[in-house]
């Protein structure tokens, strides 16, 4: 009978959110809450917003925790930040996601992943491709860069010196708010509209890194400067192994690939995409 209880309380679990730390899986996992949904959250730590929610231990770098995280859960919301081997972790996940009969896989992949011509679109394609031939339904959000940057990677060099020093140019691009993404992320768990559809993820407006700098400057009251920066600097200044993929990333923004159409929110949730200025104020206190 205690087997039977147990199996239960594993079978119960309808969805895995991985990465629950972090900007996209935090969101998600919030924006998943009020449904009538068992959620079960992965990561290295356990989220502070968490105490109602399971949580597992799941090191997506090495695969530890992965299996008891996925026992039972039939639908799951993929992520992993860049790292060495991100295609080798996410092709992991995929086998072990299937192994244990997950239904239905949601990942955020990269903005242009299907013409695979730069190195982040290569590695999110080559998964989106295996999770295809895998037997389990899919969803594919494929968001350009995140507006939740600049208040993440890019918050050092803003507190530290007022600045964000990045190999752009002036090139515009259609910043995104994370908060749409997990909308849509949380629906495409839910809603079957979403099976087997893949989605290009622009935001409202494209925007230089000046521009941008500009907007964030006039709503938190402090001065944010944009520099640009050449390659051999950047890659000097991050002196990190991933480098060169960010490099070629900016190399993929410069050629104008990173703005477009954008999402339309209105005919899927029936409102517009955040804009940049919405962004900033209401992350404020981040940044002051």
């Amino acid at each position: 009978m205690k087997g039977m209880i147990e199996l239960s309380r594993k079978r119960d679990r309808e969805i895995l959110v991985l990465g629950a730390t972090g900007t996209i899986g935090s969101l998600v996992a919030k924006e998943l809450e009020p449904i009538n949904e068992l959620i079960r959250l992965g990561s290295r730590s356990k989220p502070q917003y968490s105490e109602n929610m399971e949580h597992f231990i799941v090191d997506v770098m090495t695969g530890k925790g992965l299996v008891d995280a996925l026992a039972g859960i039939r639908k799951l919301f993929l992520i992993t930040p860049d790292m060495m081997d991100q295609l080798g972790a996410e092709l992991r996940i995929v086998e072990a996601a299937v192994k244990a009969g997950v239904e239905h896989i949601v990942k955020v992949s990269a903005f242009g992943a299907a013409r695979q011509d730069y190195m982040i679109g290569c590695i999110h394609r080559s998964v989106e491709m295996a999770i295809e031939s895998s037997g389990a339904t899919w969803t594919f959000l494929r968001p350009t860069a995140f507006m939740q940057n600049f208040s993440t990677y890019y918050l050092p060099s803003i507190k530290s010196a007022g600045v964000v020093r990045l190999p752009c140019r002036d090139t515009p691009v259609s910043f995104i708010d994370a908060c749409d993404i997990a909308t849509i992320a949380a629906d495409s768990l839910v809603n079957p509209a979403y099976i087997n559809h893949s989605y290009e993820m622009f935001g409202p407006e494209a925007l230089s890194y000046s521009q941008a700098a500009q907007k964030l400057s006039k709503s938190i009251g402090m001065e944010i400067r944009y520099e640009a920066i050449g390659d051999a600097e950047y890659q000097n200044e991050m002196g990190i192994s991933s480098a060169h993929r960010l490099l070629d990333l900016y190399r993929y923004y410069r050629s104008g690939h990173a703005m477009g159409e954008p999402f339309d929110m209105v005919a899927h949730k029936g409102r517009e995409l955040r804009r940049f200025s919405d962004f900033a104020a209401s992350n404020r206190e981040v940044f002051v």
